[in-house]
C-alpha cells in the first residue's frame, strides 16, 4: 500500500439515485495518500451541495481505520518526514 505510482482517482455520491461523481488525477503518491484524497473529495463535494449526513463506503479497511481510530495525524507526520 506504500509503494509510490501514479494513481487517478474517482468517487460517486449517491442515496437511492445517483447524485455527484468526481474524478481526478493525483500523480505520484502511494494508495494510502489517494485513499484519503479520494474521501477528503468526496466529503468535500457533498458538503459543497448541502449534503452533510453521510456514510462513507471504502473498500481500504486500513484507511477506515486511520479516519475512525484519530490515527490520521499521525500517519500524516510519518509520511512526510
Amino acid at each position: 500500500m506504500n509503494n509510490p505510482r501514479i494513481f487517478d482517482f474517482g468517487g460517486v455520491i449517491r442515496n437511492t439515485n445517483w447524485v455527484a461523481g468526481f474524478a481526478g488525477f493525483c500523480g505520484y503518491t502511494t494508495m494510502m495518500n489517494v485513499e484519503l484524497h479520494v474521501i477528503y473529495q468526496g466529503f468535500q463535494l457533498a458538503w459543497n451541495r448541502g449534503i452533510h449526513n453521510l456514510i462513507c463506503e471504502s473498500d481500504s479497511k486500513s484507511t477506515l481505520l486511520l479516519i475512525t481510530q484519530d490515527l490520521i495525524s499521525s500517519y500524516l507526520y510519518v509520511s512526510y518526514n
